[in-house]
């Protein structure tokens, strides 16, 4: 049975008790599933199969290590990536700590805490890209002038390389997710990291 709508997906998830959060792109979360050019609604999970099963998804795909799952909402349907802890999206430590310190938005569902997103999607947008989005770049800048005045002038979306050594030099690690569809951004990451960079 298809959940009404969002809502009712994420009051289910509120109730179980089980570990998540919306990673990015929450605006218009939970009365419109409006993710932009960002396409699936992205989560990061404590136990995948446990949520897999709460939210009744269906594996879009019999690729290996491939965690898109389709979950019915009313008459339609909402593409979910369930990213879980060990499944190197982040280095497992930062995935933990993003879970245990989550926070609850305003319109009831988890999100990480502002620092957290604010490095995560820095990460995300830098690691997991070919190319840094618009709206990321005029995101993260917003966050850094609020968050971290001292950062903006080095925020520099033409540096790639400037921009990962800003993560390292904040202690996250670089991992390569065991998700294959996951673009990994070789050219900018150093080799002890498994990119290409000596």
């Amino acid at each position: 049975m298809a959940f009404k709508n969002l809502r009712e997906m994420f009051d289910k998830l509120n109730e179980s008790g089980e570990k998540y959060v919306v990673l990015r792109n929450w605006d218009n979360l939970p009365d419109k599933a409006d993710l932009g050019p960002h396409g699936d609604l992205d989560l990061l999970v404590a136990n995948k199969d446990a949520v897999v099963a709460l939210l009744k998804g269906k594996a879009t795909t019999s690729t290996p290590n491939r965690v898109q799952f389709k979950i019915d909402i009313g008459n339609s349907f909402q593409m979910v990536d369930v990213r879980f802890l060990g499944d190197d999206y982040y280095p497992s430590s930062w995935e933990l700590k993003m879970l245990c310190d989550r926070i609850m938005h305003p319109q009831g569902f988890y999100i990480p805490n502002p620092q957290d997103y604010f490095w995560s999607l820095l990460y995300h947008a830098v690691i997991h890209k070919p190319t840094i989005a618009e709206d990321y770049q005029n995101k993260l800048r917003g966050m850094s002038y609020a968050m971290y005045p001292w950062l903006v002038d080095y925020l520099r979306f033409d540096r790639p390389d400037l921009l990962i050594s800003l993560i390292l030099g904040q202690g996250y690690n670089i991992v390569q997710p065991t998700d294959k569809t996951v673009f990994f951004n070789k050219r900018f990451v150093p080799l002890e990291f498994g990119g290409d960079i000596e």
